[in-house]
């Protein structure tokens, strides 16, 4: 048309002007257009038109760019670009009520930015626009209209989709999924066909997922798409194999047969599995035979056997792709969407929106929750695993190891482990009598190396004191106390399965101190002087313990006291506390023969009091 790009949809007539003076107004179409034609050979003619939208009109937009910006509520036209394909079509102030693609699937009443990105990932194909004038017609309710039927052919790797349901339904797809714009969000999926002509239809979300993953470098693979409304949507859930010539290696039961063994050998085993029943039986011919017994299903594969245009139909009486013995997931830092129930917990319910809807299971069970950097959690019940769920929602990096508790045995805690503690801050949070390892701190270096929920029942100290049976504070105390040394033990055991230490201390057979001056905050008695209590400001805390003998003391100088009760020793300490490097012999007197009363004198230091054998008598007299 010579008046392309001047004149656009919805403009209203209001005159035609010739030549010589004569005017045409106020004409109808049918007027309109007579009078155009009947003036066509005259030169000059002007036609007065009043800009307006058109009430409603339908564009189609070729494959590439659209080139035109939809923006506001309603979605309307704002820019048309100069390069736009559609620059002599559209209006700008038009509203895009709907969207058409090619294969029939239409969006209405969506917003702006729904329909940019439609038109976005449908690039390579037609796109029809259904736009109206808002102030002359009515605008669509939000609605969509799928496809009655689509055949997707789907490439080898992953598919980046969310599939939710039964029959599985196309949930969410990843913006670099190679099948956005084929697939359809709310379609289901009918079938799933492979390249050898293997076709599963009637799936759950867990079926396909299931199917997709064991075939995920496979090409030539294809999926039917319906309406989940649609009324030839499968509803039960099948697999169609194409039988080869020759042995099938499949063993028949029952009536109506249900397959009860396939072969190792058998070149169905990858499709086929015991439990499923057999539906039809079709022959290169085309003869079908169902409601079909155990012995005719052998019957009519034997008499066929030479054949390779066969085809046999069978319902899956369990998921397609069998449940794996074990898996690890790493989880997203957001609610899973997943119900679990029981102990070991085991997974019950996947909702359709879960972002680990394609990695977990209905039937697996959590075996262990594994934190970055550690600890390992394990033999957790269902509220103690949805609580540490929750707590660790916002941690980057959580894994977490799922078995099928029918095939493969749960992680158990071990019945008792030694751990060899370094030096310095452990970072552990230890609760409760007898102590339960029950959290680490995030600088912590042993969250790899202690089992939550194992149990302290023994502390052995560099010196081979061994302290049992104390609670979680105590236990916190008495390492903090030896948090210099390097040569600490923990034994540590599960209490469902091991018996606990008794309450009790148990010094070592012997050991040497060497004590600074000044007073040392220890309390001593009895006629061997045994070490009763250690204050808390002791500077000799951690070297002494409670019920070891004192039975010897050595002075820098060289004079040695053996056989010391409490009274004498505390003298010797009091008269001597200006020295520095005194040692204290201390010994464990159940395990160790105690020396006899003796003193031996090298050289007298001015200050240090010494009692001789006969002032030590009546000091006990007395």
């Amino acid at each position: 048309s010579p008046m392309k790009g001047k004149i656009k949809a919805g403009y209203k007539f209001i005159g035609l002007y010739l030549k010589d003076g004569t005017e045409y107004e106020n004409l109808g179409t049918k007027d309109l257009v007579e009078a155009l034609s009947d003036t066509a050979e005259e030169e000059g003619r002007k036609i007065k038109l009043q800009i307006a939208l058109p009430a409603k009109t339908s564009v189609t937009v070729p494959p590439g760019d659209a080139g035109i910006t939809v923006d506001g509520d309603p979605p309307t036209i704002v820019q048309v670009d100069r390069t736009s394909p559609l620059k002599d079509k559209l209006r700008v102030g038009l509203v895009v009520d709907s969207v058409e693609l090619d294969d029939g699937f239409t969006v209405l009443g969506h917003t702006a930015d729904e329909i940019t990105e439609l038109l976005a990932d449908n690039e390579g194909d037609e796109r029809v626009l259904h736009l109206k004038n808002p102030s002359a017609t009515s605008l669509s309710e939000r609605a969509v209209i799928l496809p009655e039927e689509k055949a997707v052919d789907i490439p080898s790797g992953k598919l980046g989709v969310v599939f939710a349901g039964f029959p599985a339904k196309v949930a969410r797809m990843s913006d670099a999924s190679p099948v956005r714009g084929k697939f359809r969000i709310g379609m289901a999926v009918d079938s799933f066909i492979m390249p050898d002509g293997t076709e599963y239809s009637g799936l759950s979300a867990e079926e396909l997922v299931g199917a997709l993953a064991e075939s995920v470098d496979t090409e030539g693979r294809k999926v039917i798409l319906k309406p989940p409304t649609s009324k030839t949507l499968s509803k039960v859930s099948t697999t169609k194999v194409i039988l080869p010539a020759g042995d099938l290696g499949l063993t028949f039961d029952g009536e109506p047969a249900i397959i009860t063994e396939v072969s190792e050998h058998s070149t169905l085993k990858d499709r086929l599995y015991a439990g499923q029943m057999v539906k039809t039986i079709c022959l290169d011919d085309g003869t079908e035979y169902d409601d079909l017994d155990w012995n005719d299903v052998q019957e009519i594969l034997g008499d066929t056997e030479d054949s390779t245009g066969r085809w046999m139909l069978l319902e899956n009486q369990e998921p397609i792709i069998p449940l794996p013995d074990e898996k690890m997931v790493y989880l997203p830092t957001e609610r899973l969407g997943v119900s679990f129930s029981g102990t070991p917990p085991t997974i019950t319910k996947i909702a359709e929106e879960s972002p680990v809807a394609t990695e977990f299971m209905v039937g697996l069970a959590a075996d262990t929750l594994i934190m970055p950097g550690g600890p390992t959690y394990m033999e957790l019940s269902t509220p103690e695993l949805v609580k540490l769920l929750k707590d660790t929602v916002d941690v980057e990096g959580r894994m977490i190891t799922l078995k099928n508790p029918a095939t493969t045995k749960m992680t158990k805690k071990p019945d008792a482990m030694e751990v060899k503690l370094p030096k310095g801050k452990l970072g552990v949070v230890f609760t409760g009598t007898p102590p339960k390892v029950t959290r680490f701190f995030d600088d912590s270096p042993m969250k790899d190396k202690l089992p939550i929920g194992l149990v302290v029942d023994m502390l052995t100290l560099e010196d081979g004191t061994v302290i049992a049976g104390c609670s979680g504070k105590e236990l916190a105390g008495i390492l903090a106390d030896n948090s210099f040394s390097s040569g600490r033990t923990l034994l540590l055991k599960n209490p469902s399965t091991r018996r606990l230490s008794t309450r009790q201390i148990m010094p070592p057979d012997e050991k040497i101190v060497v004590i600074p001056a000044g007073s040392l905050g220890v309390s001593f008695k009895g006629k061997h002087a045994t070490v009763s209590r250690i204050q808390d400001n002791s500077p000799v805390k951690a070297q002494f313990r409670v019920g070891m003998v004192v039975d010897k003391l050595t002075l820098p100088n060289g004079s040695t006291y053996t056989g010391l009760s409490a009274t004498e020793l505390v003298n010797v300490l009091k008269g001597s506390a200006i020295l520095e490097d005194r040692e204290v012999h201390l010994v464990n007197p159940d395990t160790m023969e105690l020396s006899a009363k003796a003193v031996v004198q090298k050289t007298s230091a001015k200050g240090l009091f010494v009692e001789d054998e006969e002032s030590v008598d009546e000091s006990q007299a007395g």
